[in-house]
């Protein structure tokens, strides 16, 4: 049933009509960690990360988004295609679809959380979080992890365990390019925290923002601020 909230994918994200790619895609991974069905125990979450899931589809598609925009300045809220991403979100959360041929290999292991934001990091800050992985069938973990950027450090990159913890350090100290730069006074900076064993690889986004003045404006309960 499309609801009010979920007839307008820019209430969904929780977003203005006004907003730029890179804040739309920030709303979306905001709402992923609190309504993923990995990691939120919410009634509802489910039918909720549909409805967020097919809001983003519908933004990131500047035609779509085009028509919700039009719709809006009519006084009217718009429900161009959202019955049909509804359907189709919530045909892929009950089915699992056979693999293609052409798909990429994944890890038989799970991870608690699908995105990491570290949100906003001043000069000479650090940030820590915790990721716990485990495997499928409840063995042992055979498997190395990788940290995909230069802002990123791991404290270990093996995993052994039926259920192991990777911490995640994010450092940006020595993106001098920006600290030392002219020009915006923020950036967004992405990584990733990539997991690989025989059976192929899981990559968990990470991301942040630089703020050149002034400490961090929030922080998830997940996340310790080292410095």
């Amino acid at each position: 049933m499309v609801t009010a909230r979920s007839a307008d994918p820019y209430s969904t994200l929780g977003v203005s009509p006004a907003s730029d790619p890179r804040t739309i895609e920030r709303a979306f991974r905001r709402l992923c960690l609190r309504y993923h069905p990995d990691v939120s125990s919410e009634p509802g979450a489910g039918r909720r990360m549909r409805e967020i899931n097919a809001a983003y589809q519908i933004l990131r598609d500047s035609a779509r988004a085009g028509a919700v925009d039009i719709s809006r300045s009519r006084g009217r809220v718009s429900t161009v295609n959202w019955p049909e991403y509804q359907r189709k979100w919530s045909a892929r959360a009950r089915t699992r679809p056979e693999p293609r041929a052409e798909a990429r290999p994944i890890a038989r292991v799970r991870c608690q959380t699908c995105v990491v934001d570290f949100g906003f990091l001043g000069e000479g800050e650090v940030a820590q979080r915790d990721l716990i992985f485990r495997s499928f069938d409840g063995g042992p973990i055979d498997a190395c992890a990788l940290a995909r950027g230069d802002w990123l450090a791991l404290d270990r990159t093996t995993l052994t365990d039926g259920v192991c913890t990777i911490r995640v350090t994010a450092d940006p100290t020595g993106l001098s390019v920006f600290w030392r730069g002219k020009g915006r006074e923020s950036a967004m900076i992405e990584g990733a925290v990539e997991i690989v064993d025989r059976h192929g690889s899981l990559s968990i986004p990470v991301s942040a923002i630089l703020r050149r003045h002034g400490e961090s404006a929030w922080w998830t309960p997940s996340m310790r601020r080292v410095r």
